[in-house]
């Protein structure tokens, strides 16, 4: 028999172990452990800290259990005060796993939510996280208005101890303003909390995979790139995390990332035997059939690997496609709306994001990410450089002469082709500190044959001989006294 203090002791590493798997077996051999011995307040902490471990460890759906149980205790007067906040603060797990699971009506979810607020406005809270989730519930069900005018009293209300962090509420807003095309505000919202310290295990990821679409609608196709990788790179080891992972991968279908898009399909299609919730798989479905079926137009007869061996990606998509829809039909049927149906459609690979910019380089390039760079279209009106004011060249210099030796400009000349001497340099006999100057292509002076060269302009007390592109004989130019015939 384990006393109550090792009881606690154990408890406590269960709570400092990481999220998953792990936390959640340990968490429950203690949950057995209290309920065996009746030791009331292990049993009250252990499933408190179950409900945690349950949400955060990829297994909402546990999480009611336990909830219910400590919200009884909680109202016959039972529970330790000392977990009222943790208590308070599932709500929101809950509320929004609710939503995540077609066989729980959606009255129970509303339910819970009005209980939600009676409890925060008897605690003293803020009706700031309230007011939030009813958007997230109104979003998931497609209600526009409804949505709308809690995201108003959402903005209005104070923040307080129930609030959720200053990265995970403002990614709940840039999700909603996405969801109403809102990109400009959604992107600004975002710029002041990714230039500040994130104290949240999620986060900046959660923020920058809701930015995905807004960074390409509004044409910053570097900061979308930027933004999958480094949110990536948190995403792809964690179980909870599908549903963004689903994003991704959607993302890097749409804007022509196909062979990025079925890398991640291959590396999380196993994750698809036990999801999250259904509506997470429903998510990563549909994404996974949309790129299975762009790679599939693109190049026909692809073949995937699964489950150790090689398959059609078309029968794949097929397969996915099918089981998102069904998904989509049970969330349907209990909302009462096509919002869900109408998401499981961007399996359809008509719908393609076309904002993106086909010159730019493709996240599948097989070169490594840092030696990457853009290539741009000269014809294409949203990648190609613009034009810069050049320095102006000097006025009062003369071209090259047919001879390969250069002219000094106090008469003279040297046998140097290529390297003047000390006294070619105006105004005194050492060399002056080099400037840099932008690298333009300029045609040559009328009469040189109208040939392209590269030319580095050099500071204008330099020899007039140095602002040629060949310096040698080949250069017929005679002496000029202006710009003429040099672009800028």
């Amino acid at each position: 028999m384990i006393d109550d203090v090792a009881l606690e002791q154990r408890l406590g590493e269960a709570g400092r172990m990481p999220y998953g798997r792990g936390q959640i077996a340990a968490v429950e051999a203690i949950v057995r452990r209290a309920d065996a011995e009746a030791n009331a307040p292990i049993q009250y902490a252990a499933r408190i800290l179950a409900t945690n471990a349950y949400v955060m460890g990829g297994e909402p759906g546990k999480a009611f259990v336990p909830f219910a149980w400590c919200l009884a205790v909680h109202d016959r007067g039972e529970a330790d005060p000392h977990y009222d906040h943790e208590l308070m603060w599932s709500f929101k797990w809950i509320v929004n796993a609710l939503a995540k699971f077609p066989e729980v009506p959606l009255d129970k979810a509303m339910a819970v939510l009005d209980d939600m607020e009676r409890r925060y406005r008897l605690a003293g809270y803020s009706m700031n996280a309230v007011h939030q989730y009813r958007v997230v519930v109104a979003q998931h069900v497609g209600d526009e208005d409804t949505a709308a005018e809690h995201y108003r009293l959402w903005c209005a209300a104070p923040r307080d101890g129930m609030s959720d962090c200053v990265g995970c509420e403002p990614t709940s807003k840039v999700s909603y303003l996405a969801w109403r095309r809102r990109d400009e505000d959604a992107v600004a919202l975002a710029v002041p909390v990714l230039a500040g310290e994130m104290t949240c295990v999620e986060q900046p990821q959660s923020i920058l995979t809701d930015l995905l679409l807004p960074y390409v609608r509004t044409g910053r196709l570097t900061e979308a790139a930027e933004a999958h990788r480094s949110a990536y790179r948190r995403l792809r080891t964690e179980r909870r995390e599908l549903g963004p992972i689903a994003s991704h991968v959607e993302f890097c279908a749409r804007t022509g990332n196909t062979a990025r898009a079925i890398e991640l399909v291959q590396r999380h299609l196993t994750a698809l035997e036990e999801p999250p919730s259904p509506l997470v798989e429903m998510e990563f479905a549909a994404s996974g059939a949309l790129a299975l079926r762009l790679a599939a137009e693109a190049e026909p007869g692809i073949m995937i690997r699964r489950d150790g061996a090689d398959v059609d990606a078309t029968e794949v998509a097929a397969e996915l496609s099918l089981r998102a829809k069904e998904i989509a039909a049970r969330f349907d049927e209990r909302n009462g709306t096509s919002r869900q149906g109408d998401r499981s459609h961007r399996s359809s690979p008509r719908s393609r994001w076309s904002t993106i910019c086909r010159c730019r380089p493709r996240l599948a390039d097989p070169r490594p990410w840092t030696s990457r760079t853009s290539r741009p279209n000269r014809r294409c009106p949203r990648c190609r450089p613009r034009r810069r004011n050049w320095p102006t060249l000097p006025t009062s210099r003369r071209a090259c002469s047919t001879s390969p030796r250069r002219k000094r400009p106090g008469g003279g000349s040297t046998n140097s082709a290529r390297t003047p001497s000390p006294s070619c340099w105006a105004g005194g006999s050492t060399r002056p500190a080099r400037t840099r100057w932008p690298r333009a292509v300029r045609r040559r002076p009328s009469g040189s044959g109208g040939a392209r060269s590269s030319c580095s302009p050099r500071p204008a007390t330099r020899c007039a001989s140095r602002w040629c592109g060949s310096g040698s004989a080949r250069c017929g130019a005679s002496p000029i006294a202006s710009t003429t015939g040099w672009p800028t």
